[in-house]
């Protein structure tokens, strides 16, 4: 008979506890590390591989990024993968789905004809949350805040104030800059030379100049200007067309620097699982808290002396700013609530902030990607300088820029049209992003209610074929609008992937060439209610500033090392370079 080894007993008593506690230790653990897998969403197609790591879909990133893709490629090769147009992504751990919809015809019935189905997302004010919070752009429309930060903008995207304000001072501001490549022309004597940062001072100048009422010495392109004709350069020779001008470098300063960097800043939140927490430790570095106090400080200057403006004239045909019209809003409101003019809350300060980060960011963008594709297709700026001095004919007669009022009595369908083709090829953002307020049908697959969904910009339907979908599938409202836009441009006769401005010209009843939105699918400022907010300035803006380049500058064909069609992605996607090799030129008049 075995003895009992009372020594093993105890030792056996006194481990116990541990064994138990380390079993539910590991136990918990294990319980922690399910809830933080993926949980995909029944029916929509997902990758298996992704859904069984707590990284998620975030690999995927990482490898685009070490093959030199854009990361940005994610969501429509997602499509592609699962060739599917409706898909979900995971990412990271304890997050949950968001839906990608590859699909335009889809897309543009949901945001047009079930717009009250979705609001913005909380991943889309998770975006804004640490740069701009008290802008309706980061709030959801349930928010309290939301009516009140919206109103404060009423009046900024109405045609008066465009045709009024913001277009006149757009145009004087693109005026100075015309005379500043005009010099870099004469001193560079076609070599060629970067284009990014003068874009930068021009988009800056614009935005401010209709968001601030900048003064011609506050300029960033005058400054430019005056440092660089009092350098006494010199002019360098058409032998050395193939080498870089090498200007002195320019940095953007006060309003615009601070943009740049709080812009920068957004970026990192575009893929971050878990925006609020990018955004604490984010403003904590010394450089994003230095351009927050610093644009918090500038703008109370405008404020103050929009202040001013409004007390001496009290008349809104006296204020050529928005800045004017929201402080006089803000008065209004306080007169009428019986307290005293808030003139240095954040409402009225983000609402400024945001009016100049949107304007400034994509404006650049779209000019810088156009401009680059001047040099390569000789023929597009041929075609559409020739319907520029045929439309301002009297202009090109008496040698001189149109006006104004020239400008805005006019309709360019081809200057339209290349526009157009430059989004649809270069969309400033990847997605769309929304959120479903309810379960939601699409495509005969729930998206259960506070799913966020991302609408794709680019991949299937927009620069390729659109993936087969039934018909039978598709909302009633979608089926109804069927023939409204093709689903994809495979049958336009231009290569869905090439740049071809044509794609969206016709005929109209009268045999008159006229630019038609609806020829094909584009989303590049969203559709519906919940459109761009800055849809109609930035139109105006990038017209604006084409005809005034087009008319005064030969943009002439690059060195081929020059040319390049790389992306670089910070708040918005802007080309990794852009160079100009320019000829300054009288307009001509053109024979009927």
């Amino acid at each position: 008979m075995a003895t009992l080894d009372l020594n093993n007993v105890t030792t056996f008593i006194q481990l116990r506890p541990l064994a138990i506690g380390g079993a539910l230790v590991m136990g918990l653990l294990y319980v922690i590390y399910l809830r933080a897998l993926p949980k995909p969403l029944p029916g929509i197609p997902y990758d298996v591989e992704s859904s069984r790591r707590l990284l998620g879909d975030l690999p995927h990133f990482f490898a685009l990024e070490k093959s030199g893709r854009r990361i940005m490629e994610f969501w429509a090769d997602v499509a592609r993968r699962q060739r599917s147009p409706i898909t979900q992504y995971f990412a990271g751990p304890f997050t949950k789905p968001v839906v990608i919809i590859s699909d335009f015809r889809e897309t543009k019935d949901l945001l047009m004809r079930r717009a009250k189905l979705l609001d913005h997302g909380s991943l889309n004010t998770g975006l804004w949350f640490g740069a701009i919070p008290h802008h309706f752009v980061g709030m959801p429309s349930s928010d309290p805040r939301y009516p009140k930060a919206k109103s404060l903008s009423n009046d900024l995207m109405t045609p008066s104030f465009l045709h009024n304000v913001s277009l006149p001072a757009s145009y004087q501001k693109t005026l100075n800059f015309v005379n500043l490549w005009q010099l870099k022309a004469r001193i560079a004597n076609e070599q060629p030379f970067t284009a990014l940062e003068d874009f930068n001072f021009l988009t800056g100048d614009i935005i401010c100049a209709a968001a601030l009422g900048i003064l011609d010495e506050e300029s960033d392109t005058v400054k430019h200007y005056n440092r660089l004709k009092t350098n006494n350069l010199s002019t360098g020779h058409p032998t050395k067309s193939n080498q870089v001008y090498p200007f002195p470098e320019y940095k953007a300063t006060g309003i615009l620097e601070a943009t740049h960097t709080i812009a920068d800043s957004i970026t990192g939140a575009r893929t971050a699982s878990m925006p609020k927490l990018y955004w604490f430790f984010t403003n904590l570095r010394p450089s994003v808290s230095k351009a927050q106090k610093e644009r918090t400080r500038i703008l109370q200057t405008y404020i103050d002396r929009a202040r001013d403006t409004v007390a001496k004239s009290g008349l809104s045909t006296s204020y050529r700013a928005a800045v004017d019209y929201i402080v006089s809003r803000e008065i209004a409101a306080a007169k009428k609530e019986s307290r005293l003019p808030a003139l240095s809350s954040p409402e009225i300060h983000d609402s400024l902030f945001g009016y100049v980060l949107g304007g400034q960011s994509t404006t650049h963008s779209v000019l810088s990607f156009m401009i680059r594709r001047m040099a390569v297709r000789q023929d597009v700026q041929t075609k559409l300088r020739k319907e520029l001095y045929t439309l301002y004919s009297s202009a090109a007669s008496e040698k001189r820029n149109p006006t104004i009022h020239e400008f805005l009595a006019m309709h360019a369908p081809y200057l339209d049209a290349v526009i157009e083709e430059t989004m649809r090829l270069n969309s400033t953002a990847p997605v769309l992003i929304r959120e479903a307020m309810e379960d939601l049908d699409f495509l005969g697959r729930t998206i259960p209610k506070g799913t966020n969904i991302f609408c794709t910009l680019w991949g299937p339907s927009y620069d390729e074929p659109a993936i087969e979908v039934d018909e039978e599938v598709r909302s009633k409202s979608s089926q109804a609008h069927k023939e409204e836009t093709p689903v994809d441009w495979t049958h336009s006769g231009f290569p869905p992937a090439d740049f071809h401005p044509e794609r969206w010209l016709r005929k109209d009843g009268k045999g008159n060439t006229v630019f038609d939105i609806k020829n094909g699918p584009t989303l590049g400022f969203g559709a519906g209610p919940r459109e761009c907010w800055g849809k109609r300035l930035a139109y105006h803006e990038l017209k604006l500033i084409t005809t005034l380049l087009l008319w005064n500058f030969d943009f002439l064909p690059l060195p081929a090392d020059l040319v390049d069609t790389d992306v670089v992605d910070f708040f918005v996607a802007k080309p990794k370079s852009c160079f100009v090799r320019l000829r300054s030129r009288v307009p001509e008049v053109q024979k009927k």
